[in-house]
Formats: structure tokens, sequence, C-alpha cells
């Protein structure tokens, strides 16, 4: 009886960790657009990640829909990028996922994004912090 006790608390333990995605939030440079980040692993890791991005209009906090994205994976500590280049996919109510994320290796990452709608042009950096192999 012991034994299965044991064993049930071990297995009760084991499922009771919850992951909680990481999200960093940042205002673009201009102060037009509120960018929302979640990673996907939920902290991210040395390898490929995928980074999905909602972007609210920073007034009215509404989603903004059509906006180009350039996103590149940069390691400002030591000036270098990524060797894949990321890519965007827009799907919807502001949400926009940048996949091919790979950070060569541990220590901080910077995503360096760059925001076109119409005539306006900005840009944000998400900063990724302790990415782990």
């Amino acid at each position: 009886m012991k034994k299965r006790v044991f064993i049930l608390l071990i297995v009760l333990a084991a499922f009771s960790k919850t992951s909680v995605a990481e999200i960093v939030e940042t205002r673009s440079e201009e102060g037009k657009f509120l960018i929302k980040a979640q990673t996907e692993p939920d902290h991210p890791i040395v390898g490929n990640n995928v980074v999905t991005l909602t972007l609210l209009d920073v007034r009215s906090r509404n989603p903004v829909e059509g906006v180009r994205i350039e996103a590149v994976p940069w390691m400002t500590i030591h000036g270098h990028g990524s060797s894949k280049k990321a890519w965007v996919t827009e799907k919807g109510k502001g949400v926009y996922v940048v996949e091919d994320v790979f950070f060569t290796m541990a220590g901080d990452w910077d995503l360096l994004i760059t925001l076109r709608k119409d005539k306006i042009e900005d840009k944000a950096i998400v900063t990724f912090k302790n990415v782990k192999k």
C-alpha cells in the first residue's frame, strides 16, 4: 500500500508542474504599436523557436491588421544575428506568427522588429533574457 501511495505522489508531482508561457510586452519606438510577444517553447531555447506577436494600437488598444513585419534575431552583446531567416505569417485580429526564430547560443537575445503599415514605419525590440540550451 505504501508503495502505491508513493508512486501516486510521484505521478501527481510530475503532472502538477504547469508551464507558464513567457509574454514580453513593449511599445514600438515611435509609440504607435503595443507589442505582446509569446514564445513557443514557453521559455526560448537555443535552436528553433516560434514567437507569436499581438499588435495593438497604443491609443485604442484595438488589434492592428495588415502590418508588414520583418523580424531579425540578434544577439546584441556579441554583435551577431542568426544563421536562419525568420519569417512572419499574419493570422488575423492583430496576431502574427514569427517562425524560424533560431537562437544559435545561450544568452540574451533581441528580436529586432520593423513594422510597416500604409505610410507608417516603426521599429521595436523584444528582448528574451537567458535563452538556454
